[in-house]
């Protein structure tokens, strides 16, 4: 199964041309609030606007991933500290494992860097509890 990690800005109002502007990835979502949420486990609606930049991994490929994308993400480092000043912004992870058993290693270079961004992390780990 195949996992994500994203950079998620949430508020009740995003200026989302400025986003764009200033960070200068192509998102992979955007939602405004009312929206009915894109889900076949949830179709309430979205609470506040949102703006999602997401990249996939196998799962031996976390610390790999994680450290282009924080790279990547580094690169906006300073408008990404002054947008979690009046924006919920945070790093998300959703791991997928079909057998119960889930590792997670981060590498303190991969710490670091993260630390730079100077925004929380969110993880969801889900398992299928194949484990015999």
């Amino acid at each position: 199964m195949s996992s994500f990690c994203c950079l998620i800005v949430n508020n009740d109002n995003l200026d989302f041309a400025e986003i764009e502007k200033n960070i200068k990835l192509k998102p992979t979502d955007i939602y405004h609030k009312g929206e009915v949420k894109d889900s076949k486990y949830d179709k309430s609606e979205h609470s506040e606007d949102g703006w999602v930049y997401e990249v996939s991994f196998e799962d031996d490929k976390l610390g790999t991933t994680l450290d282009s994308f924080i790279s990547d993400l580094l690169m906006f480092k300073e408008y990404i500290r002054q947008m979690s000043n009046k924006y919920h912004v945070r790093l998300w992870f959703d791991i997928y494992s079909d057998y119960a058993q889930i590792n997670i290693a981060l590498s303190p270079s991969v710490v670091q860097k993260i630390s730079e961004l100077g925004i929380g992390i969110d993880i969801q780990v889900y398992s299928h509890g194949d484990l015999e």
